[in-house]
């Protein structure tokens, strides 16, 4: 039986796929995906075609030490996730995956209850039940819609669901429609029932009101269940798209807003959550279609439903006035709050400059002066909500005082029966309005929450489109007359700079601080771009290449770079699928081997590399740089931080490499190593050439080389 009813799912399944492969939806844009040999790349193709997304075969020498999968997602562009490890993960999937098995590969597309497969070379489709053992899965997070707004973020995380947002809409329609049963039993059992002495009648009428009772819980059970599945793909779309979209931003973002807002920007989708959960968005439906009552009303007396009509309007626009105050005021706090943490965040990164200084006081006055409108923004709030829960606490005796008004001025009008199913009507319309309007104050949090986020999701992401794929670098790299600076209201940092490295050259950068070296560094890198001017590799303007692959092919260590991983071995490999052999020798190469013998490969380091020295974070990131293979290998005061002995085993390393290597120092140890230096001042270049040159020549680093030497 159980295998009989499989059959006929998939079956169901097939025949739902052919139905839906019309050109618009995800199961009909994968007929025109890209076909290729590669059971992988196809199914990768089939997955993100139906994202509306283009696949990219990977260049074996860029993307080179990736796993097949990884390999294929850097070239096309897209971030993934490996797939959760609880059982029947795919019922809830919230984008395409794909998995594979060396063999074989599936692309994995969310379709109903579960998932439907379509193997990769073949396109047979069928019902997904599970990655075949000793395979690897992975999710692929969408791309959200550009300039986002929060409706827009709410509808993207909903996509694909209309059919089941219907069947929730009609199952609350229903569900409100049975309101009416209670007022018509109550007006039929006074009516009738208990004037004729009818104990039968009155029985019959007491079964339909529980039938109706049960009637109503089923259809709510069903409203839940629906209501946590959408609730449920909504929320894994929308935080993990938010959250690549966030790493996907140019380096020029994280300088326009504080660690700690863009902390409070990120998790708002969380806090909404807390304050809106599924039994709020549940009552805010449920009591809209529970407003059929005020039918009833109607057709009882019509002045009477007028009446009622324009008690709920007062109150609801009464409502309506401190919500429009309370939303403001939220959305003000979110703000101040934000501040808040970000200023707290900042003190407690500078704890120990502001202990060395005794600088506490200054501290907590700085605190003081961003938490105090904070506050002040908090207790407005509170009289806010303290003026609604007033409102919504009289509600009910000031609807049933209108409506004994109303009747009483109707002089004898009403029999009994149709007050007392009036009455039964109001009570029921003051519940679902009471209820209405406390779950759309929470729901209005939600706005100002997704509003917070609309700073990032707006952001246009660093690869936005089709890029040209750099191939594999040769080394030589090219600034021709770059202007740049970091504020268009100030004069430039670098003014004119024409450099030019050559493939397999070591050339070091010196020159006085703020000179604009490390800046210059970071336009090579691609994390800033010129005002005007060109930085090229190999004679490719790196504004019109793929600058992902371009930096996949760079070995950096930056000033301020730390750890990413836990163990030396994720430190050092990352996603690079390294041998043991390989891993050790770049152990050695950056003078850590000591160190990794003595800790073992798979100990923890702690938060940030914080169970080792700085020297050891500093040779863990050369190691790091060293095991891609680079083809050029960046440096700004990577040896800052090493004794004499340990930073000649790491030049001595670098050195022998044969590769482009550009290195910004002050120790002297380190820039004579080089074929030629550079000196950086005014925002050009004052002198150039080989070490012995510049030596002769008295100019600034024969200035530098005689106090160092001093």
């Amino acid at each position: 039986m159980v295998e009989q009813n499989e059959t006929q799912r998939d079956a169901s399944l097939d025949d739902a796929i052919r139905a839906m492969s019309a050109a618009g939806t995800p199961f009909g844009r994968i007929a025109s995906a890209h076909r290729f040999a590669s059971p992988l790349l196809d199914a990768y193709s089939v997955a993100l075609t139906s994202m509306n997304e283009v696949v990219r075969a990977p260049d074996p020498r860029v993307e080179r030490q990736l796993s097949p999968l990884d390999a294929i997602s850097a070239a096309s562009g897209v971030l993934t996730a490996p797939a959760p490890t609880q059982e029947r993960w795919w019922d809830s999937l919230p984008g395409p995956a794909v998995t594979d098995a060396g063999d074989s590969a599936e692309a994995i597309l969310p379709h109903g209850s579960g998932a439907a497969a379509i193997a990769g070379g073949t396109r047979i489709r069928s019902r997904f039940r599970g990655a075949k053992a000793n395979s690897d899965t992975v999710i692929i997070t969408g791309s959200l819609p550009a300039n986002a707004s929060w409706l827009a973020l709410i509808k993207w995380s909903l996509r694909g669901h209309g059919k089941q947002i219907g069947v929730l809409l009609l199952l609350s329609l229903v569900g409100g429609s049975l309101a009416l049963i209670l007022p018509l039993a109550t007006s039929a059992l006074f009516a009738v029932a208990v004037p004729m002495g009818d104990a039968n009648l009155a029985a019959g009428i007491m079964v339909t009101l529980a039938l109706a009772g049960v009637g109503g819980a089923l259809l709510v059970v069903a409203r839940n269940f629906l209501l946590i599945r959408l609730r449920n793909t909504s929320d894994t779309r929308l935080a993990p798209g938010v959250m690549a979209h966030l790493l996907r931003q140019p380096m020029t973002f994280f300088r326009r807003m504080s660690s700690g807002e863009i902390l409070n920007r990120t998790l708002s989708v969380d806090m909404a959550r807390v304050h809106v959960n599924d039994d709020t968005i549940g009552t805010v439906i449920n009591t809209s279609f529970a407003l059929v009552n005020l039918l009833f009303l109607f057709a009882i007396d019509a002045v009477l439903g007028l009446v009622i009509s324009l008690a709920i309007g007062i109150t609801m626009i009464m409502m309506s006035l401190i919500q429009r105050r309370i939303k403001r005021l939220t959305t003000l706090m979110m703000a101040e709050r934000s501040d808040l943490n970000s200023n707290t965040m900042s003190l407690i990164e500078a704890i120990v400059p502001i202990r060395v200084g005794g600088a506490e006081s200054r501290a907590l006055a700085r605190w003081t002066q961003t938490a105090a409108p904070a506050l002040s923004t908090v207790r407005e709030l509170e009289a806010e909500s303290s003026a609604r829960f007033t409102i919504l606490a009289a509600a009910p005796l000031v609807m049933n005082t209108v409506l004994v008004l109303a009747v009483a001025s109707q002089r004898g009008a009403f029999t009994a029966a149709a007050f007392m199913g009036a009455f039964v009507a109001v009570a029921q319309l003051t519940i679902a309005m009471t209820q209405l309007t406390q779950s759309l104050y929470l729901i209005s949090e939600l706005k100002p929450a997704l509003e917070r986020m609309v700073p990032i999701t707006s952001s246009v992401v660093e690869r936005s489109g089709p890029a040209r794929a750099p191939g594999a670098l040769q080394g030589s790299i090219q600034m021709t007359n770059v202007v740049f600076g970091y504020d268009l209201e100030r004069p430039p940092l670098l003014d004119g700079l024409t450099l030019t490295v050559e493939a397999g050259e070591f050339v070091a950068i010196v020159g006085p601080s703020g000179s604009g070296k490390s800046s210059l560094m970071r336009l090579i890198l691609g994390f800033e771009n010129p005002w005007s001017g060109v930085v090229a590799y190999d004679g490719k303007d790196l504004a019109e290449l793929d600058v992902t692959a371009v930096r996949r092919q760079i070995g950096t260590v930056l000033q301020a770079s730390v750890p990413f991983g836990s163990t030396f071995r994720e430190c050092i490999c990352g996603p690079l699928q390294v041998d043991d052999d390989t891993l050790w020798k770049v152990i050695a190469e950056s003078g850590l081997e000591r160190e990794v013998q003595a800790r073992g490969l798979d100990e923890p380091l702690g938060k940030r590399g914080g169970a080792i020295s700085g020297g050891q974070r500093q040779r863990l990131m050369i190691a790091r740089a060293l095991a891609g293979d680079p083809r050029v290998i960046l440096l700004d005061e990577a040896t800052s931080a090493l004794d004499n002995v340990t930073q000649d085993i790491v030049m001595r390393s670098i050195l022998e490499r044969p590769v482009t290597r550009i290195a910004i120092a002050h120790r002297l140890t380190t820039v004579e190593r080089a074929d030629r230096i550079l000196v950086v001042s005014g925002g050009r270049i004052e002198e150039e050439g080989t070490p012995a040159e510049l030596r002769a020549s008295g100019g600034h680093f024969a200035r530098l080389a005689a106090r160092q030497e001093y």
